[in-house]
């Protein structure tokens, strides 16, 4: 193994993150993937929390092994990557190893070296993403090569069907080609098109820059050797989504489009409790039925109750914590009664729900009759 190594003179490291984050199951693996691949971007090795003593069965020093009790600098070899091991069991039997070792990039080359035209492209799934991608583009800090920028965007991204190509010699040339596409204008170099619905198979040669761009905005692939050598990886924006609105609309109700504290003004029902104690059970069932399917559709702006199936988990019917805390103080007015706010969770159905309710009633009537009883029998003692 690493730690027993010949000729070794540092400790291997050993750390856990479950101490930070307790047992994730079957993603306890990616976790401990995903503590490591950040401590090998930031250079830094993180503290394993909460162990003070160490197993005093494990030869530590003969194994050379060293748990990391501290946070420090990731020391490396000069020259050399780190290199990380991940290794995770399970109950069911899972046993997995996984080496993963760091990236130092290449000598990069000079601005100098890296002369125009270059040509930066774009793709997005909509136009409008499109025009977003090309509006956080632009704002891209001249800190950053435009060979580089140029080499990211088409071997590093995925190309979708809205396509955007601008050529220029130099930074300022690309610029002002977004610039122009987002204020809807001509500029000489700028290519625009979408992959057509039914898309060429042949595969055309491209000889000049200008062919490639014109190809790329007309659905064609990219021809990836005139980009391989001409920059490295930058980070850069990611992907602009359309902020679309996802909602059912027949959910959009007074709870939704009101603030909160206008449900907790309402008045309370017509039906005292009073009128409830002298219906039968069924007629009980019927009546709180009634009344807590009519609530639900109002508060969830449903125009009928024959549009929700009832045999359904209240949150399978979509009622979310807002909608059931104010059905739940409905309910107390109903009743007349405290009701804990976790109600509909401990009764998760109508049926349970009424069922409990009624329970609840017959409760009321028992200790109402104990009270009498109790009152009739301390004004015999007092006499």
């Amino acid at each position: 193994v690493v730690g027993q190594a010949s000729g070794r003179r540092i400790p291997c490291r050993i750390g856990s993150v479950k101490t930070n984050m307790g047992h994730l199951g079957g993603a306890s693996g990616m976790a401990s993937v995903i503590k490591v691949a950040l401590s090998m971007y930031h250079g830094y090795l993180p503290p394993t929390l909460n162990l003070k003593k160490v197993n005093t069965g494990i030869d530590l020093e003969n194994l050379h092994l060293q748990p990391q009790l501290r946070g420090e600098k990731w020391k490396t070899q000069s020259n050399r990557p780190p290199l990380a091991g991940v290794h995770v069991t399970s109950l069911s039997g899972l046993n997995a190893h996984l080496v993963l070792e760091g990236y130092i990039p290449s000598k990069k080359q000079t601005s100098t070296q890296k002369k125009g035209p270059f040509l930066m492209v774009l793709s997005a799934r909509s136009q409008s993403s499109l025009l977003s991608m090309a509006k956080v583009m632009v704002t891209i800090t001249k800190t950053l090569d435009i060979a580089d920028i140029c080499h990211t965007m088409a071997l590093h991204r995925t190309h979708f069907e809205c396509r955007l190509g601008i050529m220029g010699d130099d930074y300022e040339d690309i610029r002002n080609g977004l610039n122009a596409y987002i204020h809807h204008q001509s500029y000489e170099g700028l290519y625009v098109g979408a992959i057509p619905e039914s898309p060429s198979e042949t595969n055309k040669r491209a000889d000049t820059l200008q062919e490639v761009a014109q190809l790329f905005v007309d659905g064609h692939d990219l021809p990836y050797e005139w980009f391989s050598d001409t920059g490295s990886f930058v980070r850069l924006p990611t992907y602009q989504w359309d902020k679309e609105r996802c909602w059912p609309e027949w959910l959009e109700g007074p709870i939704l489009s009101q603030p909160f504290k206008v449900v907790a003004k309402e008045q309370p029902p017509a039906s005292p409790k009073e009128d409830l104690r002298k219906m039968t059970v069924d007629q009980q069932r019927k009546h709180f039925t009634k009344e807590i399917q009519s609530k639900i559709i109002h508060l969830m702006g449903i125009k009928t109750i024959d549009e929700l199936n009832w045999k359904l988990s209240f949150q399978e019917l979509g009622i979310d914590s807002f909608t059931a805390v104010s059905l739940t103080r409905y309910i107390q007015q109903l009743l007349n009664k405290n009701m804990s706010i976790s109600l509909l969770f401990n009764h998760s159905t109508l049926p349970k729900l009424v069922n409990y309710l009624i329970k609840e009633m017959g409760e009321d009537d028992i200790r109402s009759l104990m009270d009498e009883k109790m009152k009739s029998m301390e004004g015999r003692y007092l006499k």
